[in-house]
Parts: structure tokens; sequence; C-alpha cells
């Protein structure tokens, strides 16, 4: 309820203070309810209001009657990421051939004010990357896939875009059902005419790095503003200095691993060989 109100007290400090500015040149202001989320034991998600405003685009080909439209991009940090296709052999379930994506953002959401297709052609879509249908992984070259052992170079073969397409779909489903990927058409809301506001729902396994917050204004089927904002997920407390040991040094965060597990099973069986 805390949060909730300071974000409304911050929507309403920035929309008075719109009235002193002259109109921006740009024709669009942005900003974020916050920049900075802290990831402790006791995390379990965070909401991001993202707000805006719209200003007057001095643009003759614009036509006066044509209103604008807003999409409103959240990217997290890319990564390489393998896609496995099952099949079976004999019976039993095995991977067989597979693909390496190389730029796949562990979070990403988008929302609108209308329809994406309504609101600009599949080519800026697409170089934008706006909506889920118009992601682009880019497939890895040999020399970075994660997994590049002589057998997975023997079961990953060169696909095209079009063999490799139901990979990246498969990739963007799984996403979808772990919260981490989101399309949110006509879900931006306009205060008045020029003020607009969207909430972004953070899940618990939100992955830790920078993000981008991107914020673009259409008319006419053309972008004639946007913004960038940067975000940044981070582990706080205790789970920082875990989080840090493990990618500092995996070897060692393993065998504490083990010896831990070990312990706890040791001492599990004491307790009941007691009773």
């Amino acid at each position: 309820m805390r949060r909730y109100h300071g974000s409304r007290l911050l929507l309403i400090a920035f929309t008075l203070s719109l009235v002193s500015l002259p109109v921006q040149a740009q024709g669009l202001v942005t900003s974020l309810s916050e920049h900075l989320v802290s990831i402790t034991s006791s995390f379990t998600g965070d909401n991001i209001l993202v707000f805006g405003a719209v200003g007057e685009i001095d643009d003759p080909s614009m036509s006066p009657f044509e209103k604008y439209d807003v999409a409103i991009v959240v990217r997290g940090p890319v990564e390489p990421v393998a896609v496995w296709q099952k099949g079976r052999i004999a019976g039993i379930w095995v991977n067989q051939e597979s693909v390496t994506f190389r730029n796949v953002p562990g979070f990403y959401a988008v929302a609108t004010t209308s329809p994406l297709r309504e609101m600009a052609n599949a080519n800026l879509l697409s170089r934008h990357q706006l909506g889920l249908d118009y992601l682009d992984f880019a497939r890895a070259p040999a020399d970075e896939r994660k997994q590049d052992t002589p057998v997975h170079q023997a079961k990953e073969r060169q696909l095209d875009d079009l063999a490799a397409a139901p990979f990246q779909a498969a990739l963007i489903r799984n996403r979808q059902r772990e919260a981490l990927y989101l399309q949110e058409e006509s879900a931006i809301n306009f205060l008045g005419e020029r003020l607009f506001r969207w909430t972004v729902s953070l899940p618990a396994t939100v992955p830790v790095g920078n993000y981008k917050v991107e914020v673009y204004l259409l008319r006419g089927g053309q972008i004639v503003a946007a913004q960038f904002s940067p975000l940044f997920v981070y582990k706080a407390g205790l789970e920082r200095r875990i989080y840090g040991f493990a990618y500092d040094w995996p070897l060692l965060y393993g065998i504490a691993a083990v010896l831990i597990a070990l312990s706890a099973g040791w001492l599990a069986n004491a307790i009941f060989r007691e009773e």
C-alpha cells in the first residue's frame, strides 16, 4: 500500500512539473517509479510503474487528425541459450536436435495503447523487436556455443531461419509460462490527452542484471519519438554474497553445496536413528 501511494505521489509530482515546462522538442518525457530493484530472501516480485507525457510533434508530414500510440518495452540482460528437441529412440525420450541462440533476453515485456499490427507495419516492428512475434534471438556461431562439445556439435545441425523458428517459438512459450515474457496489447492507460502509465510486473524469478526500458511514440505508423531508461535488478544482503561466491568460485561453491547436503543427510539420519 505504501508503495502504491508513493507511485501516485510520484505521478502527481511528474504531472505538476510538466505544467511549468515548455513543450518538449522531442515530444516525449518518461520516467520510472524506481530504477533499482533489490532481491532478498523475502523477494516475491515487484511492480514498476512506467509513466510519461506526450508533447506536440512539429512534423508537417503528419496529419493533425492522426492519433498517437505508445509502446513500452522492458528488456532484461541477454545470454546464450541452447534449445533441445526431444525425440523417441527405442521407446526412450532423448535429446536429439538443438539450436543455440545468442541474444536471448532473460526478461521481456511489451505493452501498447493499441494492437501492435494496427500501430506499425511488420518491418518496423521487426526492426525494433516490438512484440513476441518479432523477436530475433540470433543463432550463435559454433565458437560461441555454450555446449560446444563433440557430441553437441554432432547433434546440432546447421539450420536456416525457417527451420530454427520452432525452437525460438518453444523458448518463448516456456518463458511465457514462467511469467518472464509478457505481451499486453492495449494495456497502456492514458490519463487525459497527454499522460500515460503502465505497470510491469517482475516475477520472483526475474534474473539479475541491467535492464532497459524503452518507450516509443508512434504516429501514422512511424516512430516519431523515443526515450530509454535504465533499470537495475541486483541481489542484496546474504543472497548477494552467496551469488557472488557461486559466480566467482563455482568449483568451491559446488564442493560446499555437496558437503552441506551430505551433512544435512547425516544429521537427519542420526536424528531418526535415535527416535
